[in-house]
C-alpha cells in the first residue's frame, strides 16, 4: 500500500500556504510542527546567558501566552516570503531537510534576544553576594536550631511524663499518638479518648475522636503542635514548620472529630427554643431547614459538656473498690467501679499488680506489704 498525500494550510502572519506531503502521517505532523515556527516568531526567545568572554550559553524557549518583539520586522516578511518560495508542490522525505534548514536563518535574524550575559566583575560580585546570602542563612538556621534545642529542653522538663524521639523506638507519628493519650488524659480523666494513628504514601496522621465532652476547640488547642507544618492549597504543596514539641512526636496530619449523642442535640434544641422532630426513634435532620441545622451546631460546637470530678464523686468511686484475699490462690484481688487512672494503674504496676481479664480484677501473690497498700487504696 503506498503512501497517502496529506494537507495542511498554515495561515498565520498574512499568509496562506497550503502544505502538501507524501509521508506516514506522524512524519507529515512532525513537518509542520517545524514549518510553522518561522510563522510564529513573536513567541519564541533566545536567552543569552553565561560570562562574556567566558562560558557563553543560549536557549530557546517558548510563550503559550503573549509574544516578543519580532527582530527586523521590516524584512521579516520578505524573507519569509522567500522561504515559502522554495517549498515543492510536494513534500517527500528526499527534499524536506533543505527547507528545515533554511528555517533556521529566519528564525536566528528575527528571534527576540534576551540578553542576560554578565561580565567578569558583575559576576565574581554576584558570586560575593551570594555567598554573603548563604552565610547569613546559615547563621539563622544556626540560631534557630539553638532556640529549638534550648525550647525542646524546657518543654522535656516541663511535661517528664512525654516520651521523647531521644528514648523511644516508636516512629514519630506513633510517638504523637502516645503523647497525646498522655497529655488528654491528665486534662480530661473521666473522659474517653480514641487516638489512633496511620500511616500512608507521602505521609502519615493521628486521629482524635470523642463523644460529647470537650469541644473541638479545647482539644485542638492540645493536639495541634504535634502537627509538622499545613497544606496550602494555592501552591498545592505541604509547608513544614519548626516546632520544638516535635521532640515528642510529630505527625504530617493530626485531626479532631467529636461525635455528638442524641440527648446533646435536645439539649441544644431546648436551649434555642427549637423542636428537633423524631422518626422511628431517630433525629429527621431532613424535615429541618439549613439554617436551624446551623444554629443547632454552632451551639454545640460553642458548649462542653465535659464534667470534672468532684471530691464527692471521688469519694464514691472509692467506696466503691473492693479488697480481697483470694485464701486458695494465696492472692490479693483488687477491683475498680471502672477502670483507674493511669496514675493508679501505674502504682500497682510498681507494686507487682498484675491485671487478670478472667476475673477482671487486679492481682498479686499475698504479702503483708502489699496488702497494706491495696487497703491504703480505699482509705
Amino acid at each position: 500500500m503506498g503512501l497517502r498525500t496529506w494537507e495542511y494550510t498554515i495561515k498565520k502572519q498574512g499568509f496562506e500556504v497550503l502544505i502538501k506531503a507524501k509521508m506516514k502521517k506522524i512524519q507529515f505532523k512532525s513537518l509542520v510542527y517545524y514549518l510553522e515556527q518561522p510563522f510564529e516568531i513573536h513567541r519564541y526567545v533566545k536567552e543569552l546567558s553565561g560570562i562574556i568572554g567566558g562560558e557563553e550559553r543560549e536557549s530557546k524557549s517558548m510563550v503559550m501566552f503573549g509574544s516578543y518583539a519580532i527582530r527586523n520586522k521590516d524584512k521579516y516578511k520578505e524573507n519569509l516570503q522567500n522561504w515559502i518560495d522554495t517549498f515543492p508542490d510536494v513534500f517527500t522525505l528526499d527534499n524536506y531537510k533543505p527547507i528545515l534548514d533554511a528555517r533556521h536563518k529566519i528564525i536566528n535574524e528575527h528571534i527576540f534576544i534576551e540578553d542576560k550575559r554578565l561580565t567578569k566583575e558583575e559576576f565574581e560580585a554576584q558570586q560575593i553576594l551570594r555567598d554573603k546570602r548563604q552565610k547569613a542563612l546559615e547563621e539563622k538556621q544556626k540560631k534557630e536550631n539553638a532556640e529549638t534545642k534550648k525550647e525542646e529542653t524546657k518543654l522535656i522538663k516541663k511535661y517528664p511524663f512525654l516520651e521523647t524521639i531521644h528514648n523511644t523506638k516508636k516512629s514519630t507519628h506513633a510517638l504523637c499518638s502516645a503523647n497525646i493519650k498522655r497529655l488528654l488524659k491528665r486534662k480530661y480523666p473521666n473522659q474517653k479518648f480514641s487516638v489512633t494513628s496511620d500511616s500512608f504514601s507521602m505521609g502519615n496522621s493521628v486521629d482524635v475522636s470523642w463523644y460529647n465532652g470537650p469541644t473541638e476547640k479545647e482539644i485542638d488547642d492540645i493536639i495541634d503542635v504535634f502537627q509538622h507544618g499545613s497544606f496550602d492549597g494555592m501552591t498545592d504543596m505541604y509547608n513544614y514548620s519548626s516546632n520544638s514539641w516535635h521532640v515528642f512526636g510529630s505527625s504530617k496530619y493530626v485531626s479532631s472529630n467529636r461525635h455528638i449523642t442524641n440527648d446533646k442535640y435536645f439539649e441544644a434544641g431546648n436551649a434555642l427554643g427549637i423542636t428537633i422532630p423524631i422518626i422511628d426513634g431517630k433525629i429527621d435532620w431532613n424535615t429541618m431547614s439549613h439554617n436551624v441545622r446551623v444554629d443547632i451546631n454552632r451551639w454545640l460546637s460553642d458548649h462542653s459538656f465535659y464534667v470534672e470530678v468532684t471530691n464527692k464523686q471521688i469519694n464514691n468511686s472509692v467506696d466503691k473498690i473492693t479488697v480481697s484475699r483470694n485464701e486458695e490462690k494465696n492472692g490479693i484481688e483488687i477491683k475498680f467501679p471502672s477502670k483507674p487512672d493511669q496514675e493508679v494503674i501505674e502504682k500497682l504496676k510498681a507494686n507487682g499488680f498484675r491485671w487478670s481479664r478472667f476475673s477482671k480484677c487486679w492481682w498479686c501473690k499475698y504479702s503483708e506489704v502489699k496488702m497494706n497498700f491495696a487497703e491504703a487504696l480505699v482509705k
